[in-house]
């Protein structure tokens, strides 16, 4: 269960990273593809 919280944190910070400094935004079907 710990390594899914860590996953999709890691995930979100991905996406927050990109958004902020590739001004790209994911859409929800690709976020539940990574």
């Amino acid at each position: 269960m710990a390594s899914l919280l860590i996953y999709t944190t890691w995930n979100i910070w991905k996406e927050r990273n990109r958004r902020v400094f590739e001004a790209k935004v994911a859409t929800q079907q690709m976020l539940f593809m990574i």
